[in-house]
């Protein structure tokens, strides 16, 4: 029987608790050492925007996190390894997955690196498993909510209210030039503003995000947590995306190019938190004052305008380089 738990793992400062997770597993191995807002530019997650045609809470965890995740760690030159079961506990060889998920678990905390986890709390959130003890058969967690977690057992990996057994193991890195992470993650942000397609009809990416929003606002029929969820994780996700436009427009890549989606993006930015600020998060589940909802409205419907044209400029400044 075995025991090790990494010390000074801890999650990062942001609402996207998936970077949280990686930006406290990369910043303990020091494979990152920078902001946490130029990892979720650098990644593409600042990009993200996706909302359930009634606000569902699930609105920023619903894509593709196999393909996704791998993609967002390769374009920082980080290596890894992501293994995704959805409801895995009702397959026949669920405890075989289950018992090589553990040991591949334990053998990435023997070299040194916490792994990225779905749901190690009763909290729908990814976090981090940052130790183990045979003994007990348990590991032991960080989560976004902070503070000491309880253990979770081994037998319990993966089953959580939303049952999908993800991990990622962290590999290691590679020299990647920040012209090319700009680059990629700038297509990236492009791509994601006008997908079409998501994983399921009822979520909508970038510009389809914000006519499900607005859709919902005006017709009430939203879901009231995940409405306050939704506008407090992007008003923090805008925020970060616009201290990562200002930065990429300083390098040698634009070059002032970007002055105007800058203005764009700060706008939008100061409308998600006027927006969260009038639907405040809450986790009590109080009824949202429908009063504001018209003014709300209008401040959404203004930032999907101020994003088209942001993205058009990243779009054309792109073409140029």
């Amino acid at each position: 029987m075995s025991k090790k738990v990494l010390k000074d793992v801890e999650m990062g400062m942001t609402w996207t608790s998936y970077i949280q997770a990686t930006y406290g597993v990369l910043k303990h191995t020091g494979l990152w050492n920078d902001e946490i807002w130029k990892m979720m530019g650098h990644t593409g997650m600042a990009f993200h925007f996706i909302v359930h045609k009634q606000a569902c809470p699930s609105s920023v965890t619903i894509y593709d996190w196999t393909n996704e995740h791998l993609v967002m760690m390769d374009r920082i030159g980080v290596s890894s390894e992501v293994v995704c079961y959805d409801n895995h506990i009702n397959l026949n060889t669920a405890e075989i997955i289950n018992r090589d998920a553990v040991s591949k678990i334990k053998q990435s905390i023997d070299n040194e690196k916490a792994v990225i986890v779905w749901a190690p709390t009763p909290i729908l959130e990814f976090g981090i498993i940052k130790g183990y003890d045979d003994e007990d058969g348990v590991f032991f967690v960080e989560a976004c909510c902070g503070g000491e977690q309880d253990p979770l057992l081994y037998e319990n990996l993966g089953k959580s209210k939303i049952p999908i057994l993800f991990y990622q193991l962290i590999g290691e890195k590679v020299d990647v030039p920040v012209e090319n992470m700009i680059r990629a993650s700038i297509e990236y942000g492009i791509s994601e503003w006008r997908k079409q397609f998501n994983t399921n009809p009822l979520y909508g990416s970038g510009k389809m995000a914000y006519e499900n929003l607005i859709g919902t606002l005006e017709r009430k029929d939203y879901d009231s947590f995940g409405l306050c969820y939704i506008l407090g994780v992007y008003s923090d996700s805008k925020k970060n995306l616009l201290q990562y436009i200002k930065y990429v427009n300083e390098t040698d890549l634009f070059k002032d190019k970007l002055n105007l989606a800058v203005d764009k993006y700060k706008q939008i930015s100061e409308g998600f938190e006027a927006a969260a600020g009038k639907i405040p998060f809450n986790l009590e589940y109080k009824p949202i004052d429908e009063a504001c909802l018209p003014e709300v409205v209008d401040i959404i419907r203004k930032c999907m305008l101020l994003e088209e044209d942001a993205v058009c400029q990243l779009e054309e400044a792109l073409k140029e380089n």
